[in-house]
């Protein structure tokens, strides 16, 4: 993500697509004009899977993209991931397994226990991304172009995966 105000006059991006480019992070409050890093995370907090789309893209129009071809995997997603739309989604694409969080005012919650465990699933994820953002700067990969801005970003990611590798004991 990049937070540039002019960036509906940028050259590097054909006109007609710079809306796109447009994204507003509504966890925090901002409004942006670049890329948006969607990521599957594994339990440990590797990376698995991510997808550099424009900025205007939800979640879940992005999310069949992420673990495409695998099948019977258990998806904890955030509160965007709560409908039936996703639902018949996930079930369509071989993956019945979406445990998202609730809203607080659904009235089908889940039990205590399960709700426990998917909070801490779930901080041991947003753990993962506020590490990319934070140690590697994500947010801000300053690329002057098109080519540049995706280069920075998956080199970002790449060095963070590099880091989860360094960081792990040696098993003599």
């Amino acid at each position: 993500m990049t937070s540039r105000g002019r960036g509906g006059h940028t050259p590097t991006i054909e006109p007609q697509h710079r809306t796109e480019w447009f994204g507003v992070c509504t966890s925090q409050g901002f409004k942006f004009f670049g890329g948006r890093v969607h990521a599957t995370v594994m339990l440990d907090q590797m990376l698995d899977e991510w997808v550099l789309a424009p900025g205007s893209y939800p979640d879940l129009k992005v999310f069949p993209a992420l673990g495409d071809g695998y099948a019977y995997l258990l998806d904890i997603g955030d509160k965007g991931y709560v409908g039936a739309e996703t639902e018949a989604l996930v079930w369509e694409r071989g993956r019945p397994q979406l445990l998202p969080l609730r809203r607080a005012n659904q009235y089908e919650q889940w039990p205590e226990g399960i709700q426990q465990i998917l909070g801490q699933l779930r901080h041991r994820i947003e753990t993962a991304f506020s590490v990319l953002t934070t140690a590697f700067n994500l947010r801000v990969p300053h690329g002057r172009s098109f080519d540049g801005f995706v280069a920075r970003t998956a080199t970002k990611m790449l060095a963070y995966t590099i880091s989860f590798f360094l960081a792990q004991p040696v098993i003599a």
